[in-house]
C-alpha cells in the first residue's frame, strides 16, 4: 500500500495525460514506442493498488496488442519485451495479499493475462534476434505462474476443485488462450522452416531459432510445450462436467492447435472430440442447480457437434475412411439426441439428459467403469481454501459455502450438555481422514493469519523436514568380520559321546550396581552411534508376509532414541530404578542442546505418556502420568531460560506436540511473558494453546489473570496491557478487579 494517497485532482490529471498519450500513439504510430516506454514507467512507479492508474496503463497496452490498434507487426514485436516487467509485477502478487482479493485486482489480472497471451509469441520472436536472458527468465517465471493456476479460481481464493471450475471464468479462459499460444510457440510446425524473413508472422515457433542461440535452442522449450499439451488434454478429459464457457474456450484453442500443429495434436484432439460424452461427466459436488447442469450438458454436446461437422465438411479426416465413418456415426447420434431433447421442456423436473439407463448404455458401449475417477483427493468440504478470508474465527473454522444459513447460527443458544452430546456423536461417526483434513484446513488458515499479521511463528506443518539430511546408520558397517568361536575339536573329536549331556550354567545374578554398569555401556554405545554420520541403509523395506508395523524398518541416526526410550518404558518395567537411570541418561544427553534435539525429546516424552496410559488402562486405574509430568517439567525448566525471541518455531512446536500439558506446565510460560525481550514469544505461545488446545483454555486464562494482578501490583504497564488485551478478547467477564481499575 502506498504511504500517501493521491488526491482525486492529481489522479484526474494523470489519467488525462495517459489518455492524451494513448490518442497520440494510435493516431501516429511513430510515437508508439515512446508512449509505451512512458506508460510502462508510470505503471512500475505506481503502487500495485493504484487501480485507476494501473487500469489506464493496461488499457493502452491491451488496445495496442490484444485489439491490434497498432497494425504494424514489426512495431508491436520490437516493443513487446518492454512490458514484461510491468506485467510480471502486476501478476506476481502473493495469494494472501489483501489487495489480491479486491474486485479491481481481478480485472487487472484478467487484462494482464490477455495481454500476455497476445504478446507471448512476439516476445519469443524478439528474443531470437535480441537475446536477453534475465528478461527471458522473468517472462518464464510469469508464464509458469499463470499456467500453474489453471484451472483454479485464480485470482480469486479457492473453494474446492469442482466449484472452482465454475468461478473466475474470464481469467480461466484468458489462461487457456495463453496456454494455447505457449504450446504453439514451443512446438514446431509439421514442415519447419528457419527463414525468419517470412511475410506471414502469424505462426511463430521454436523452428525459427538458430542452433547457435545462447539460451533458446538448447533449453527444454520443446518438452515444456509437449508437457503443457499433455496437461491440457489430461485436465479436459477429467470426469467432471466442465462449464460451457470454459469448454468452448478449450475447444477453440484445441482446434487452432489442430490446424497449426497437426503433427503433435491431431491424434489426441480427434480422440477427445470423438470420445466426449457430456452424459458421462459427473456433476460438480455441492452443485444443486440441476437446470444449470442440464444446460451445460446440452450446450457442450452442441459444441461437440459443431466441431465434428467442421471436421467433416472441411475435409480434415477424409484421408481415413474408417475414422470418417466413426465421426459420421457420432454426428448422427448427436443430431438424433438434440431432436429428442427439443421435444421436451428443459424446465421439466425430470432427468431427461441424465437418464440412468442411457448413461449405463453409454458406459457399456465405451467399456468405462461405473465409478468415480480416483485420480484426485476427494472433496469433503465446499470451502477447502487454506487462506482465511477475514481475521475472525468464522473464517478460520467455516468449511461451508459462503452465505450458508448455518454460518450465522448462534451456537450459544444450545445448552452445553446438548452441545457436548452433539460433538461426541459427530466424532464417533466422522471419518478420521475427513476430520484430519478439516482440522488441517483450520490450522493452515490460522497460521496464515498469524503470518499475515506478522505473527511469524510456525506450526507443525513447517517442521516436517527438520531432520532432513541426517545420516543413517548401516548396521553392516559396525562389525567387519565375524567372531570365530574357539574349538578344541582337534583334541576332543575321538572322545565325544552323545550320551554326555552338557548343561549351560545359569548366569550369575547381577546386583544393582553391576546392572547400572551394563546399562551405562548400552547407553554410551547408542549415544556414540548417534553422534556419528552414517549412511542410509538401502536394504529393501519390509513387505509381503514379513513383519509389519515395526518401529524401525531401517536404521537411522535417530533410531537410538526409540530403542532407549522403549527400553526404559517397556524393557525394564520390572525395575523402576534401572528405568529411571535410563531416563536420566536420555535427559542429560538432550540437556546439552534441547533445541537441536527437539525431535528426539518429543518422541521420548510421547513414549513415556503412551506407556503410562497403557499401564493405567491395563490395571483398570485412573490415568496417572507421574513420570511424564516429571520429565516434561524438567525439559521445560531447562529450555525456557535459554529461549530467544527467534525460537518461536522450536517452542511452539514443543507445546503443540506434547500429548499433555498440566496447569503447572502452563504456568512455566510466565517467565517468558514477563521478560520484555521475549514477551511476544510468550504471549504467542499462550494464544496458540488457547486456539488449538481447547482443554488448556481455562489454564491459559488463569495464567493471564495471575500475571495481570502481579503486573498491576508491580506497576508493570507493558505486561498488564498485554494480559488485558487477551482477557478482553477471550474472557472479558473474568478480568480481575485491581486498585487502578
Amino acid at each position: 500500500m502506498s504511504s500517501s494517497v493521491p488526491t482525486e485532482e492529481h489522479l484526474n490529471a494523470q489519467t488525462h495525460q495517459i489518455e492524451e498519450a494513448t490518442k497520440l500513439a494510435f493516431d501516429d504510430s511513430k510515437y508508439f514506442d515512446q508512449v509505451l516506454d512512458t506508460i510502462a514507467t508510470i505503471s512500475i512507479s505506481q503502487p500495485i493498488d493504484n487501480y485507476i492508474i494501473q487500469s489506464h496503463c493496461l488499457e493502452f497496452v491491451y488496445q495496442a496488442y490484444y485489439l491490434r490498434k497498432i497494425q504494424s507487426f514489426e512495431l508491436r514485436c520490437n516493443n513487446s519485451t518492454k512490458i514484461i516487467d510491468m506485467l510480471s509485477r502486476l501478476i506476481m502478487v502473493e495469494e494472501s495479499d489483501q489487495v489480491h482479493n479486491r474486485l479491481p485486482k481481478y480485472k487487472i489480472t484478467e487484462r494482464c493475462i490477455e495481454i500476455l497471451s497476445s504478446t507471448y509469441d512476439l516476445m519469443f520472436y524478439r528474443f531470437i534476434d535480441h537475446p536477453d536472458k534475465p528478461l527471458w527468465a522473468t517472462l518464464c517465471k510469469t508464464r509458469d505462474f499463470v499456467v500453474s493456476q489453471w484451472p483454479s479460481a485464480y485470482p480469486l481464493l479457492s473453494y474446492n476443485r469442482d466449484a472452482d471450475w465454475y468461478r473466475s471464468i474470464s481469467c480461466k479462459n484468458a489462461t487457456i488462450r495463453l496456454i494455447g499460444k505457449v504450446i504453439a510457440t514451443h512446438l514446431p510446425p509439421a514442415s519447419s522452416s528457419r527463414d525468419k524473413k517470412v511475410k506471414d508472422m502469424n505462426d511463430i515457433s521454436i523452428a525459427l531459432v538458430d542452433k547457435d542461440h545462447p539460451f533458446l535452442y538448447n533449453s527444454n522449450i520443446g518438452s515444456q510445450g509437449q508437457a503443457l499439451l499433455d496437461r491440457l488434454f489430461s485436465t479436459v478429459n477429467d470426469d467432471i462436467l466442465i462449464p460451457t464457457a470454459v469448454f468452448s474456450a478449450v475447444v477453440s484453442v484445441l482446434m487452432t492447435l489442430f490446424r497449426l500443429r497437426p503433427n503433435v495434436v491431431s491424434s489426441k484432439f480427434l480422440s477427445f472430440i470423438l470420445g466426449y460424452e457430456a452424459q458421462l461427466k459427473r456433476d460438480p459436488k455441492f452443485e444443486a442447480d440441476k437446470l444449470k447442469l442440464r444446460m451445460n450438458r446440452r450446450f457442450n454436446d452442441r459444441l461437440d457437434k459443431i466441431i465434428i461437422s467442421l471436421l467433416l465438411n472441411r475435409g480434415f479426416i477424409n484421408k481415413d475412411p474408417s475414422l470418417k465413418a466413426r465421426f459420421e456415426n457420432k454426428l448422427r447420434y448427436l443430431v438424433d439426441k438434440t431432436a429428442e431433447l427439443r421435444k421436451k421442456s428443459i424446465l421439466e423436473d425430470s432427468e431427461d439428459d441424465e437418464d440412468e439407463d442411457e448413461v449405463q448404455r453409454l458406459r457399456k458401449r465405451r467399456k468405462l467403469a461405473d465409478k468415480d475417477n480416483k485420480m484426485h483427493e476427494p472433496i469433503d468440504f465446499y470451502n477447502e481454501c487454506r487462506i482465511a478470508r477475514a481475521n475472525d474465527y468464522k473464517s478460520i473454522y467455516s468449511l461451508l459455502k459462503p452465505g450458508d444459513a448455518l454460518e450465522n447460527f448462534d451456537m450459544s443458544t444450545i445448552s452445553p450438555d446438548m452441545l457436548s452430546k452433539m460433538v461426541i456423536a459427530a466424532l464417533s461417526k466422522v471419518d478420521i481422514q475427513k476430520l484430519a483434513k478439516g482440522l488441517g484446513l483450520a490450522s493452515d488458515r490460522y497460521i496464515e493469519i498469524m503470518t499475515r499479521d506478522d505473527y511469524m511463528f510456525a506450526g507443525n506443518a513447517d517442521l516436517g523436514d527438520e531432520n532432513e539430511g541426517d545420516d543413517t546408520y548401516d548396521p553392516s558397517a559396525v562389525v567387519k568380520s565375524e567372531s570365530k568361536i574357539p574349538s578344541d575339536d582337534d583334541d576332543e573329536d575321538d572322545v565325544f559321546s552323545e550320551e554326555d549331556v552338557y548343561s549351560v550354567p545359569l548366569p550369575k545374578t547381577l546386583d544393582i550396581n553391576q546392572k547400572k554398569v551394563q546399562i551405562k555401556s548400552i547407553i554410551d554405545n547408542f549415544i556414540r552411534l548417534a553422534s556419528q554420520n552414517v549412511d542410509d541403509n538401502t536394504d529393501e523395506p519390509i513387505s509381503g508376509n514379513n513383519l509389519s508395523k515395526v518401529a524401525i524398518s531401517k536404521w537411522k541416526s535417530d533410531s537410538w532414541i526409540k530403542i532407549l526410550s522403549r527400553l526404559a518404558t517397556r524393557g525394564t518395567i520390572l525395575n523402576e530404578e534401572i528405568s529411571n537411570y535410563i531416563r536420566e541418561a536420555i535427559f542429560e544427553y538432550f540437556q546439552v542442546d534441547i533445541k537441536d534435539g527437539l525431535t528426539g525429546v518429543i518422541e521420548w516424552l510421547n513414549e513415556e505418556y503412551y506407556n503410562e496410559s497403557i499401564k493405567s488402562e491395563d490395571a483398570g486405574n485412573e490415568e496417572t502420568h507421574t513420570t511424564y509430568t516429571h520429565y516434561t517439567g524438567k525439559v521445560l525448566d531447562t529450555l525456557i531460560p535459554f529461549l530467544d525471541p527467534s525460537d518461536r518455531k522450536v517452542f511452539i512446536r514443543l507445546l503443540s506436540e506434547l500429548p499433555y500439558l498440566s496447569k503447572e506446565m502452563i504456568l512455566k510460560i510466565r517467565s517468558v511473558c514477563a521478560d520484555p525481550a521475549r514477551s511476544k514469544l510468550g504471549f504467542q505461545s499462550v494464544l496458540y494453546l488457547m486456539m488449538f488446545r481447547p482443554p488448556l483454555f481455562q489454564g491459559c486464562i488463569d495464567l493471564l489473570k495471575e500475571m495481570y494482578v502481579e503486573a498491576d501490583n508491580k506497576n508493570n504497564e507493558q505486561l498488564k496491557n498485554s494480559c488485558l488485551k487477551y482477557l478482553k478478547k477471550y474472557a472479558p467477564k473474568e478480568i480481575p478487579a485491581t486498585d487502578g481499575s
